[in-house]
């Protein structure tokens, strides 16, 4: 009898075991799923506003006009550091979405919303000669391949149309 009760225990024993286990790794699951859409909405809210200052900040708009009528060399030399400073926080912005992607936080689907915006950026910036120290050398290499087929030019004029 007494060795009937041990097996029993033994038994119960390992079921809360597994049970917990399970548990934990539900529990674990649903941690990371909100972690990754806290994120994502993070790296969107932080995009929404630095476009939203970009298009209603009156210096910006300004300078956004100015570049296109004038070109860019019309811009004094703060507005040439404003814009600067504006491309490269888009770069860090659109990192941070490409390390999110690379480490399975973010899908491929939600990686490709910033792909639009990160290529032409990077070409823009590398097309002016302007230094764009503030991303990794890896993710630098992977606007390099990425980015190789945009054409700015038809890009550019898209965005300088009159809408």
């Amino acid at each position: 009898m007494s060795n009937l009760y041990s097996r029993f225990i033994e038994i119960t024993t390992l079921t809360v075991v597994v049970i917990s286990v399970y548990l934990l790794s539900m529990e674990i699951q649903k941690y990371t799923e909100a972690t990754n859409v806290a994120t994502y909405q993070k790296i969107i809210d932080d995009a929404n506003d630095l476009q939203f200052d970009y298009h209603t900040n009156p210096f910006m708009v300004e300078a956004t006009t100015q570049i296109r009528i004038n070109g860019r060399s019309s811009l004094s030399p703060e507005q040439v550091a404003a814009t600067i400073n504006y491309g490269q926080s888009i770069l860090r912005l659109t990192e941070t979405s490409f390390m999110a992607w690379k480490k399975g936080i973010f899908s491929e689907s939600q990686k490709q919303r910033f792909s639009r915006t990160e290529c032409f950026i990077y070409k823009d910036m590398l097309s002016n000669d302007i230094n764009i120290f503030p991303i990794t050398g890896e993710y630098r290499n992977y606007l390099e391949n990425t980015c190789k087929d945009l054409n700015l030019e038809n890009f550019t004029k898209y965005f300088n149309e009159e809408k």
